[in-house]
């Protein structure tokens, strides 16, 4: 037999082009995806299922029982890296569940919290388009908390709670090298949402897909959410996934959150009917997270996105500096991201992202995303990934990008 996999197996590909760089995708180099790995974990994953076809039989609810403990251990090594912390709280098997990715973890989440269109959710000013995509099929009762000083503007959160708590369902973030701004909530951030979340009774989606993706083994990582919470009846449920480590055709995150949130995640009609979705995506890539391979794989991610991010600094600092402040806000440092998958930029003042975007595109085969695309207060942000892209085609890209500024600027009515 062979796999014919056809031209078009790629979401992205569709339209590429050999002279056009398109500079949006957030995604792993296929570089890094470790063919050869993966196929050493598949063949001993049908070597151990020869004589245990039961295995393919319906899946307990919460997930392949093996895999979620050996995901438990790879998590408690990437949060506390440091042989000598002693954490107030691991993560614990009894707290997870499997899900198909961080978006299945959300739409799973949505689900059993039968969010609908008179519930109010609360969103990042700037956010990941999808996620509140999924969120606006749902209601479009979603209200937007600002950005102050580079951070989560907790006060005015709290203030607009007191104005919606009837109807204030859930909070939807991205605490940690966030999508788009690269940003990360510190701790005492963290907690203050927590404890608004117990005083005006919502919950809070922790997306936390970049929290495993940090450059520098010094830099001191804010708690997980979902550790911050309380074990039992806590109102977090903080998601994760492989996608930006290992592959994301692979489907395959995690649910964190407390025993009830758990529980009634298992306990929902998909899965209580189908059994958990992904226990042979699990099954598959087992040998990875058991032998800890998977610890190697991300080392060499992050390795690999440093060095890009930076690439992708310099670049920017060499072609754009005089048109734009290399940060999602200015009142951070313009610098290299500390991890995550992107870098910000903040235009100057009278340049339109969304009018720079399309000249790029137009007339330099440069596809960028604008900030428009994240929040309505986008439109002198552009969002520039770089783990997806050789470091030559982020020089270029951002040499592009300096010509589509020039030309914009020359040609303003």
């Amino acid at each position: 037999m062979e796999f014919p996999i056809d031209d078009n197996a790629n979401a992205y590909q569709t339209d590429y082009s050999p002279d056009k760089i398109y500079l949006a995708a957030g995604c792993p180099s296929e570089d890094n995806i470790p063919i050869e790995l993966l196929r050493q974990s598949c063949e001993a994953f049908f070597k151990g299922i020869k004589n245990r076809p039961d295995f393919l039989e319906y899946a307990v609810e919460q997930g392949y029982n093996a895999f979620i403990k050996d995901l438990a251990a790879f998590l408690n090594r990437m949060y506390f890296p440091k042989s000598n912390e002693k954490p107030q709280r691991l993560v614990e098997e009894r707290h997870l569940i499997l899900t198909p990715g961080c978006s299945g973890a959300l739409s799973l989440f949505l689900t059993i919290l039968r969010i609908c269109k008179d519930d109010v959710v609360y969103v990042e000013e700037l956010s990941f388009h999808m996620a509140v995509k999924m969120i606006r099929e749902r209601t479009d009762n979603i209200r937007k908390i600002p950005f102050v000083g580079g951070n989560l503007d907790v006060a005015w959160f709290e203030k607009d709670l007191k104005e919606h708590k009837e109807k204030v369902k859930l909070m939807y973030i991205i605490p940690t090298f966030q999508n788009p701004t690269g940003i990360t909530y510190d701790e005492a951030t963290r907690k203050e949402l927590i404890r608004l979340a117990h005083e005006f009774d919502f919950y809070i989606a922790s997306d936390e897909v970049y929290s495993t993706l940090c450059f520098d083994p010094s830099y001191q990582m804010p708690t997980t959410l979902a550790l911050l919470d309380d074990p039992e009846v806590g109102r977090v449920a903080s998601m994760g996934s492989l996608a930006k480590v290992l592959a994301p055709g692979i489907r395959l995150g995690w649910m964190h959150s407390s025993s009830r949130l758990t529980d009634l995640a298992a306990s929902s009609a998909m899965y209580m009917s189908g059994g958990n979705p992904v226990q042979w995506n699990a099954g598959l890539i087992h040998a990875l997270m058991k032998e800890q391979y998977i610890d190697e794989i991300v080392n060499s991610a992050r390795l690999d996105c440093k060095k890009k991010s930076k690439s992708l600094f310099k670049a920017l600092e060499r072609h754009m500096s005089q048109y734009c402040y290399i940060a999602a806000f200015e009142e951070l440092a313009a610098q290299p991201p500390a991890g995550g998958y992107f870098q910000m930029l903040t235009l100057r003042e009278g340049i339109s992202a969304k009018a720079l975007a399309q000249v790029s595109m137009q007339k330099f085969n440069l596809v960028v995303n604008d900030g428009s695309k994240f929040g309505d207060e986008g439109d002198r942000l552009i969002r520039l990934p770089f783990a997806n892209y050789s470091c030559e085609i982020l020089e270029e890209g951002a040499k592009r990008l300096s010509l589509a500024v020039e030309y914009l600027l020359a040609n303003k009515a």
